[in-house]
């Protein structure tokens, strides 16, 4: 026997009127919300979460690479540490030329109930394109 996972109950919606709706109008509740997207960080804010020790230097470059335009790179480069830069040029140099040898990238994610297998697939083929477009981006800028 499966039973279904709750549907966690936004707080501006009262329990008994949340409890009094089926599993689909809940689900269509959410699907229907909608959010504003948020800001792209800048690029420099891997270097905060650097220095603030929220992230490693093997996440750094990852999170460079996953937040870099073309527009931030000039920024970036010039507040970048140099320390911080050094790792970042050894592991743009370790990705060679060869795009399909390029490491994946590894996340861990937390999707709602209703999110299919495909969404999510779609998903964390966008994430990955978004890091090789930033590893393509940086090795033109960062030698």
């Amino acid at each position: 026997m499966t039973t279904e996972r709750l549907i966690w109950r936004p707080n501006e919606v009262p329990l008994e009127r949340w409890e009094a709706m089926s599993r689909e109008q809940q689900v269509q509740w959410w699907k229907d919300r909608k959010q504003p997207p948020r800001p792209k960080p800048h690029m420099v804010r891997a270097i905060e979460l650097y220095n603030q020790g929220e992230i490693t230097q093997n996440e750094f470059g990852f999170s460079v690479c996953k937040l870099a335009i073309r527009e931030e790179v000039e920024e970036f480069v010039h507040q970048c540490p140099p320390a911080l830069m050094s790792q970042l040029k050894r592991m743009l140099a370790s990705y060679g030329e060869d795009e399909s040898r390029w490491p994946r990238s590894f996340s861990i994610c937390c999707y709602a109930p209703w999110v299919t297998d495909e969404e999510i697939m779609q998903s964390q083929k966008r994430e990955q394109e978004q890091i090789w477009n930033g590893v393509r981006l940086l090795k033109e800028f960062i030698r």
